[in-house]
């Protein structure tokens, strides 16, 4: 019995009230003893639901942005952002279906479009124009249509002679049963007439090559059939006619012009060897047009020499450069003989060469010059100098007087030009390139 009664007791204790929630005041606040949360971003979010506590910008209901990071703690990252790009490997605008990446930025040689039928070749994509090559140019599935720029128009040919009517055609890449590529044709049921049949009977008066004349008629009035004319339309075009001048192989040679040897109105044209506009007389030729290098004058007195020619400026080098005839007119200076080199002379000479010669001055000696140096004992002396003229100098050889220090003229030598060292032919003249200056003896 008294087993009973503590059984009893303990069940009533286990069925009691159950414990109170003090984890909050009636007024929903948290109660004074409860644990606290942690929101360590401070975004309003505890850890317990933000899936990033670490970063201010993630938690539950944030906007997504294209970053890499699951923004709004839903699980997934960067969605209805992303793009889809096609890779670009031909640099044509246009990229390959079959190649592709998701990216919110493009990713280098990346396209949006994916078109390309060839991305190997920037010929191809879908903007192209399509031509007659047996590709699909423009990648509409089909190759080489109608509508190819280059397509060819082809004319119907039932007799097969390679030449087509001119009022059936087709325009197509590869060439239609039945058709040629060239019409004309004034007769496509007979192989005999097209366009270049021979038409050598003169009596037949069948129009073979379909030009609208017979061999046997004579449309220009010239005496000569068409068949033995070679341009039936111009009635100073025949066998045995003048070849002139004017691009037409009059006399039916083959030859035209200038290429034949009967040809007349010629002009007389001149090689201008030098380029100075103005030609020479050693190359003249007769032709209906100017070969190249030849002009209508033969006025260059030195066709070697583009500085020499009508008209140029003269200048002491002793060739005639404006072709006057004369040599070194108006130019040059006037150099005194200095046998004592001190720089004064006391004769003239000629006014070229522009280099002054050896021995020579530009200021005279005259007899109020002061403080003349003495004149030097004669020596003989040999003197190189290069001019293009040849020229005769004069050297005054003194010796002193007796008990003076100056010297008295007592002879003259000449100083010839020798045989020049080089020189080179121009035109029909000889022109001194490099001289020798002796004493004569």
């Amino acid at each position: 019995m008294r087993t009973f009664a503590i059984l009893f007791t303990l069940l009533v204790a286990c069925r009691g009230e159950e414990p109170k929630d003090t984890s909050s005041s009636d007024t929903g606040e948290p109660a004074e003893d409860s644990v606290a949360t942690v929101d360590a971003d401070g975004d309003g979010f505890d850890a317990d639901v933000d899936c990033d506590d670490t970063e201010a910008s993630v938690y539950p209901g944030a906007a997504e942005t294209c970053d890499g990071v699951d923004n709004n703690c839903d699980g997934s990252v960067d969605e209805g952002l992303l793009s889809t790009w096609y890779l670009d490997a031909d640099g044509d605008g246009e990229g390959d279906p079959d190649r592709d990446s998701e990216d919110c930025a493009r990713p280098e040689d990346h396209v949006e479009g994916n078109g390309d039928c060839n991305d190997l070749d920037p010929e191809v994509h879908p903007n192209a124009s399509e031509v007659c090559d047996g590709v699909d140019n423009d990648c509409d599935g089909a190759t080489d249509e109608d509508d190819a720029t280059d397509v060819a128009t082809w004319y119907q040919d039932a007799d097969g002679d390679g030449f087509g009517v001119d009022d059936t055609t087709e325009t197509a890449c590869n060439e239609p049963a039945g058709y040629a590529l060239v019409g004309g044709d004034c007769d496509d049921a007979d192989p005999a007439y097209h366009p270049g049949a021979s038409e050598a009977d003169c009596t037949d008066p069948a129009d073979y090559n379909c030009d609208g004349s017979v061999g046997y008629a004579d449309a220009d009035g010239d005496g000569f059939a068409a068949c033995e004319d070679c341009d039936d339309a111009v009635a100073t075009t025949y066998e045995g006619a003048e070849e002139t001048c004017d691009g037409v192989d009059n006399d039916c040679d083959s030859l035209v012009d200038s290429d034949d040897p009967d040809v007349t109105g010629t002009t007389a044209y001149y090689g201008d060897a030098d380029g100075d506009g103005y030609g020479g007389q050693q190359f003249q030729v007769a032709a209906c047009e100017a070969p190249a290098g030849y002009v209508t004058n033969s006025d260059d007195c030195d066709d070697v020499d583009s500085a020499s020619h009508p008209g140029a400026s003269e200048v002491c080098d002793g060739a005639d450069n404006d072709c006057d005839a004369d040599v070194d007119e108006g130019v040059g200076s006037t150099w005194y003989q200095d046998s004592d080199s001190d720089g004064f002379g006391n004769g003239a000479s000629p006014p070229c060469p522009v280099m002054r010669p050896a021995g020579m001055w530009a200021t005279p000696w005259t007899a109020t010059t002061s403080a003349r140096p003495p004149t030097p004992a004669p020596t003989r002396s040999v003197t190189r100098w290069t001019t293009t003229a040849t020229a005769r100098w004069t050297r005054t050889r003194s010796t002193p007087r007796p008990g003076t220090s100056t010297g008295t003229p007592m002879a003259t030598e000449a100083l010839r030009a020798a045989p020049p060292l080089a020189m080179h032919r121009q035109g029909t003249r000889t022109t001194l390139q490099t001289a020798t200056m002796q004493t004569a003896r």
